[in-house]
């Protein structure tokens, strides 16, 4: 932050590098990366970040949907911010069909009761800055919500898994000596397994003898 208060210009190509960059299986340093992310657009000018504007809402998004609890709290505290929330009027035809209907989502049906409390909040925070937008982005026909969902939709996940296995089969009958590969972030792996900072973070043996 030092050699951002001296050079500005330096803000948007470290945002980019944030973004790029994003530790998505990695809670702690998730929070470490949302603190950062917030000093760094502060020294931004808005007018200079129209072009990370879907990357950067589409991460804070999936950040408060995410399971992890410190993660998602970390995520809430950018709406806090009054230079965020400036950054959010001023592109809201982009940021609206974002947020608006994962937000109203989920403070509908999460999981935890006092972030729940302040997902109503922030859902009556969008509502009063501007009504219209707010009721425009529940509106979205299934092509435009699939420009701006966060989450790929569970019939498309079926069909591209069923694409890789058929590519299996295909290797293995190929090549007798053919192995799948390993895939970390799949449900019957741990990803600790694979990241050896989860090692240093959690005691896995201790984890499975309890």
């Amino acid at each position: 932050m030092l050699f951002l208060t001296k050079d500005r210009n330096l803000a948007i190509p470290l945002l980019e590098g944030l973004l790029k960059y994003w530790p998505f299986a990695n809670c702690v340093k998730e929070t470490l990366f949302l603190t950062e992310l917030q000093e760094v657009l502060e020294v931004c000018e808005v007018e200079k970040i129209e072009s990370l504007i879907p990357r950067l809402f589409r991460r804070i998004v999936k950040c408060i949907g995410g399971t992890h609890l410190q993660v998602a709290d970390r995520a809430m505290c950018f709406f806090e911010n009054d230079y965020f929330l400036t950054i959010l009027k001023t592109y809201k035809e982009q940021t609206f069909p974002m947020l608006v209907p994962t937000i109203v989502d989920l403070s509908e049906h999460h999981w935890h009761k006092i972030l729940q409390e302040s997902l109503v909040a922030l859902k009556t925070i969008l509502k009063e800055i501007d009504s219209f937008a707010f009721e425009d982005a529940l509106k979205f026909d299934k092509n435009k919500q699939k420009k701006y969902g966060l989450k790929q939709p569970d019939d498309e996940r079926a069909s591209m898994d069923k694409k890789w296995d058929k590519l299996d089969r295909n290797l293995k009958s190929s090549n007798s000596e053919y192995t799948p590969p390993v895939v970390p972030f799949s449900t019957s792996k741990v990803i600790m397994d694979f990241n050896p900072l989860y090692k240093k973070v959690y005691d896995k043996e201790k984890f499975m003898n309890s």
